[in-house]
């Protein structure tokens, strides 16, 4: 503590000379380190912080320093190198979510590493409580539920959607969902179906999720040829997902866009012999059934 108070002298008399960054690198670096008494001896000290990163307090939960910050009208954003909102959200640090959020951090912030606050929370906040209430936070703050990623492999909008599919996190799944969030790629449902997770998949479909894909699909396979070639998935499993997918009016004979399934689901099972017969059977009756209507 002595050395802050030695510290702030010389840096007065040597602004010209590079001392206000030194007094910002040394409280950010006191900000890293949760050193909330070194913060407070330079907030009475009068000292300019308007350049410090509450990133760094954002990410690591420090409440306290991050309202002292915030009373010292540092900016609730961080930085464009670091979201402040991001980093809380995907560490699942609800109290300092509602604290940037009322101090008016920007709700739908990308910053250089990728995602905005509430793709970072639906990606990898594990905390599933907190998830919750910092997802209705940012929803309420207006944050875009049908923001593109900027994650690795994923893209298209409804990306929010797709990554609580992969977590299989029905909860949030439904809050999306209820703000509107759409689902116009097949990453969701391939999500659920290739995850055996039955109750996602209902949920998306109950939703309106189109069963025979989506417009943008592109090279991706139908539902249905997800869940019948889905690796993880036993030949029951996949048996469930088709008679999900074919109660939700899926067309067993739709042809995809993709080079790697030229042909219908239907007469890929036709093909492909006894390891699908069973599946065969429901995709006949379902035609059969449709065409009798």
């Amino acid at each position: 503590m002595d050395a802050v108070a030695v510290l702030l002298p010389a840096i007065d008399a040597t602004k010209e000379a590079g001392g206000a960054g030194l007094l910002v690198r040394a409280t950010n670096d006191a900000v890293s380190c949760g050193q909330t008494a070194v913060l407070t001896q330079l907030l009475d000290a009068k000292a300019d912080l308007a350049d410090v990163n509450i990133a760094h307090a954002a990410y690591r939960g420090h409440d306290t320093m991050v309202a002292k910050l915030l009373g010292a009208k540092v900016s609730p954003n961080g930085t464009t190198t670091m979201s402040a909102l991001a980093l809380a959200a995907g560490e699942g640090h609800a109290t300092i979510v509602a604290a940037l959020l009322a101090a008016k951090a920007t709700a739908g912030l990308f910053d250089e590493r990728g995602p905005t606050a509430l793709v970072a929370t639906a990606h990898h906040c594990k905390n599933k409580k907190n998830a919750f209430n910092i997802l209705e936070q940012l929803i309420g703050a207006k944050a875009d539920v049908n923001v593109r990623g900027t994650l690795p492999n994923i893209g298209g909008t409804g990306v929010a959607v797709h990554l609580v599919a992969r977590r299989k996190e029905a909860k949030l799944m439904s809050l999306l969902l209820d703000a509107k969030a759409t689902v116009e790629t097949n990453f969701a449902v391939a999500s659920a179906i290739g995850n055996n997770w039955t109750k996602g998949l209902k949920i998306l479909l109950d939703a309106k999720v189109s069963a025979n894909g989506a417009p943008d699909t592109g090279e991706l396979p139908l539902p249905l040829q997800v869940a019948m070639y889905a690796r993880a998935l036993s030949d029951r499993q996949k048996l469930s997902a088709v008679r999900v997918l074919v109660k939700a009016k899926a067309d067993p004979q739709t042809v995809s866009r993709s080079p790697h399934f030229p042909l219908s689901p239907l007469a890929q099972a036709e093909r492909s012999g006894a390891s699908m017969r069973a599946i065969l059977k429901v995709l006949q009756q379902a035609v059969v059934d449709d065409a009798n209507k």
